[in-house]
């Protein structure tokens, strides 16, 4: 028979056959003789419910009486598929979707002759690992269906295979159920029950056959064999595992004890049941699975889940495990989801460490909490790298927790911070670190904030307890000729800058500047005797004193600034090197 798959429109499911014909609207099915139907739409609950025929295989979603959001799987599509054939012909039709097995209980509803195989119970809802792997040995073989049954039969009773005839409107149907396995506390239980369920299978079949392996011919072309297949112990392992994970997906008040008694027997992979109970914040199963490890080392995906559903009692179960290890990987994530209790609960792991990329991480991110949390563990340190990353990052209040973290490295790193903060020209930030900071301001660190030239970072420095002002600093105002840059240092009144008075003017006059001159005369306090300056600055100046000082003759000089009214100004003399009338 011509196989042929039909798939809902969201199913991404490749077909692994090229030899199977591939159709995805109703106006390309087929007419006259039967074919071999797959119909894929895992994740479309099957019902009844009569609609009009749809163009496509797709199903809109229906509201339930909560609100809740159903996907359905009319049962005309079958009808549909069943209307193109002869009335002496008949259509075998696979469905792999959960609750597959719904459509078993509406064969009345269907045209024609038909065979129908699910793959679970109307209730239950299918995985779609074990649903591909029914597909894929079936599609993927052209052997007969009878010899697919018998060869994948311990596997289709794990999953609750059903199988239908509808013959000449007569129905005939044989359902294997786990229930029985599910109460199994090893595999050495499982061939007896296996051989007894084929036992019954190969009667059903064989009274079928002998009364319509004549009418239908393409259906009926093998006797089955009375043996079972032969089993190893990897496929009775394979049965149990595919019972404890259909266990977990169809969770129910039994379900526990049923799990705890199926996990008696070793070498099972439940590593999907897992990442199952977590989804489903189940703490009791997930606990009752996380023991079956033993010294098994919890993979750190299973991590990474519980992380990505956010429940801290899930995460704790997990990190209660021995073997659960904490990896940088793990640890940027947690960040990355920005979860205070998620992050607490990780840092608590006695193998968490904090690297210093993970450090600059979280400063990056710019989130106060995260970082408190993150400083407060015992392994954080910092180095220069990650104090010049807050200082470009120019957030105050990551500053502050930063500084507040008090460690010898934040102390002896104080002044790196201050030039840091300096060379970026951030005041808010200077004023964050002087604030906390007890390094004392000295005349380097003057020198480097009057240069820069940033008169509200030199008031910032300026105003520190610990700044001090050295001659070499003022000498270095002088130099730079800036006239806000001189008033502020003039302004913080210190006995450093008094006693510097004249030494200022002294070295303002040197430099031959008007304006820096001016601005000094104008804050001074001290009484200026013009014997102390043999400049000729002074010499244009009608108020400075002659006290037989000498100066050398001056010709056509433009500037007559006016020194300050504080002058001592004892009597007019005329200057050398002019005549007086």
């Amino acid at each position: 028979m011509q196989k042929i798959l039909l798939k809902g429109r969201n199913v991404n499911i490749k077909n692994p056959n090229p030899n199977i014909k591939e159709i995805k609207t109703l106006a390309e099915l087929p007419s006259g003789t039967g074919h071999e139907y797959f119909i894929n739409s895992h994740g479309l609950e099957i019902k009844s419910f009569l609609k009009k025929d749809y163009s496509f295989l797709y199903i809109t979603g229906l509201s339930a009486e909560d609100g809740t959001k159903i996907s359905i799987l009319d049962i005309t599509l079958l009808n549909n598929i069943q209307n193109g054939i002869h009335a002496d012909q008949c259509n075998i039709v696979h469905i792999y979707s959960c609750y597959s097995g719904a459509a078993q209980h509406h064969l009345n509803c269907i045209h024609g002759n038909i065979v129908l195989c699910t793959y679970n119970k109307a209730s239950d809802v299918n995985v779609i690992l074990l649903a591909q792997s029914n597909y894929d040995a079936r599609i993927k073989n052209d052997s007969s269906l009878i010899e697919y049954i018998r060869d994948n039969f311990h596997l289709l009773a794990a999953s609750d295979f059903s199988i239908s005839y509808k013959l000449d409107d007569q129905i005939y149907n044989f359902s294997l159920s786990a229930d029985e396995i599910k109460k199994m506390k090893s595999i050495e239980e499982l061939p007896a029950f296996l051989h007894k369920k084929y036992d019954a299978f190969v009667k059903f079949y064989t009274k079928i056959y002998a009364e319509y392996h004549e009418s239908y011919p393409e259906i009926f072309n093998l006797k089955i064999e009375p043996e079972p297949k032969a089993l190893t112990q990897a496929d009775l392992i394979r049965v149990f595992n595919r019972v404890v994970v259909l266990e977990v997906y169809n969770f129910n008040k039994s379900s526990l004890s049923n799990i705890k008694t199926m996990l008696n027997q070793e070498g099972l992979n439940i590593n999907i049941c897992i990442d199952r109970a977590i989804r489903q914040g189940n703490c009791e199963l997930l606990i009752c699975l996380l023991n079956y490890y033993n010294t098994k080392e919890v993979e750190p995906y299973i991590l990474d889940k519980a992380i990505e559903r956010g429940d801290i009692n899930i995460l704790k179960a997990i990190l209660e495990h021995s073997t659960t290890k904490i990896g940088s990987y793990t640890l940027n994530q947690v960040i990355e989801r920005g979860d205070v209790n998620i992050l607490k609960a990780i840092l608590e792991h006695s193998t968490t460490k904090i690297e210093s990329y993970t450090l600059n991480q979280v400063i990056e991110r710019g989130d106060v909490n995260i970082l408190k949390a993150i400083l407060e563990h015992s392994t954080t340190q910092m180095d220069f790298y990650t104090l010049a990353q807050v200082i470009k990052k120019g957030d105050v209040n990551i500053l502050k927790v930063v500084l507040e973290h008090n460690t010898k490295e934040v102390e002896f790193c104080s002044l790196f911070l201050i030039y840091q903060a300096i060379e970026r020209g951030d005041v808010n930030i200077l004023k964050a670190i002087l604030e906390h900071s007890t390094t004392k301001i000295g005349s380097y660190t003057l020198n480097q904030v009057i240069e820069r030239g940033d008169v509200n970072i030199l008031k910032a420095i300026l105003e520190h307890s610990t700044t001090q002002i050295e001659s070499y600093n003022l000498a270095k105002v002088v130099e730079k000729g800036d006239v806000n840059i001189l008033k502020a240092v003039l302004e913080h009144n210190t006995k450093e800058v008094e006693f510097c008075t004249l030494f200022l003017i002294y070295k303002a006059i040197e430099r031959g500047d008007v304006n820096i001159l001016k601005a000094i005369l104008e804050h001074n306090t001290k009484e200026v005797d013009s014997y102390n300056f043999n400049l000729e600055i002074l010499f244009n100046d009608p108020t400075v004193n002659s006290y037989n000082n000498t100066a050398e003759e001056t010709n056509d000089v433009e500037n007559t600034s006016t020194i300050n009214t504080m002058l001592n100004v004892v009597e007019e003399v005329t200057i050398l090197g002019e005549s007086s009338e």
